[in-house]
């Protein structure tokens, strides 16, 4: 969103792209956010010490459908904890709440 808005402050931008790095992910595990579920993300847990994400999108896209766009960006993050799929509700919780704060 950050992104989005800062994009548009300049002429000509007519979208962003993103490179996120997390390091330090060998043996972690997923954490539920409601505590109720805790025992069943606890075989989610990384095998692999670092993932890079890389993403583009228009400032439409965005705008439009960011829950989408962070989804497609951050996919490669979630399955590196024993191929788990984030649900796209869960993104759209996500951006929700975010909105909601911002």
């Amino acid at each position: 969103m950050f992104a989005s808005r800062l994009s548009e402050e300049f002429a000509g931008v007519t979208g962003v792209s993103a490179v996120c790095r997390y390091k330090g992910l060998e043996k972690r595990h997923l954490v539920p956010l409601d505590p109720l579920f805790g025992p069943i993300w606890s075989r989610y847990e990384s095998h692999v010490d670092e993932v890079t994400l890389r993403g583009q999108a228009t400032l439409q896209q965005i705008r439009d459908n960011l829950p989408e766009v962070l989804h497609q960006l951050t996919r490669p993050l979630y399955e590196s904890f024993n191929f788990y799929e984030l649900p796209l509700s869960d993104a759209q919780k996500a951006v929700n709440d975010l909105r909601r704060t911002s």
